[in-house]
């Protein structure tokens, strides 16, 4: 048991100092794997505990965070399935491990609540973890399919914006030029550079038009 934890340890820090190098599967999976193993090696050397389920119910929603749903209710359901073989090893006298705190128990009856208590709790918290991190995705998904769909938009509109024969410009509500088009050099004889943060009326050679573009900016 100690060299289990002594290994253990070792390849805690190995994964810690060698975390870049090492891929993400290879590091969740060895979390998962971690969790796992201490919730074996408690229930092999104290029997029957609370502490031994909290390990079973962690891994399990470790590994559905980390990789889904399925595995961890795959991950659950294979460390349930080795405390019942434990379980039934201890029952019947099969098994002795080596003792460190407490015998491990015996009694059937108390076996069964544990375990059923396991499955209610790791069932009902992986399945809820799984929605949760399924939700993320799915919204994490859709805000980058809207981002491109943005950009896209975006590049289509500088496209035009850049390469259209008619003058096109943007304006606040002052009537002042934010941005205009390249097409306005050959269109008006002046250059962007030139029009941008002037007035858009005074480009209007009627005055009576000048009046009616202000009213309008005013609306």
């Amino acid at each position: 048991v100690y060299f289990f934890h002594i290994t253990t340890f070792l390849l805690v820090v190995a994964i810690w100092v060698f975390r870049h190098q090492v891929p993400y599967e290879v590091r969740s999976y060895f979390s998962i794997a971690f969790q796992g193993a201490i919730a074996v090696v408690g229930l092999y050397t104290h029997g029957v505990t609370a502490a031994g389920g909290a390990w079973i119910i962690g891994s399990a929603i470790t590994a559905t965070v980390l990789q889904g749903q399925r595995v961890g209710i795959f991950v659950l359901l294979t460390l349930l399935l080795m405390a019942v073989i434990l379980a039934a090893s201890f029952i019947t006298g099969l098994l002795v491990p080596p003792i460190i705190v407490e015998a491990p128990s015996k009694a059937l009856i108390q076996w069964m609540l544990y375990i059923l208590n396991w499955v209610f709790l790791g069932g009902t918290t992986v399945i809820a973890v799984g929605y949760i991190n399924q939700y993320f995705s799915e919204t994490m998904t859709q805000l980058a399919t809207k981002s491109h769909a943005l950009e896209e938009s975006q590049f289509e509109y500088f496209d035009l914006f850049e390469n259209v024969a008619d003058v096109i410009y943007r304006a606040d509500l002052n009537g002042k030029i934010i941005r205009i088009s390249p097409s306005s050099l050959e269109g008006l004889g002046y250059s962007p550079d030139e029009m941008i943060g002037t007035v858009l009326a005074d480009y209007y050679v009627d005055p009576s038009k000048r009046s009616e573009l202000a009213a309008k900016l005013q609306e």
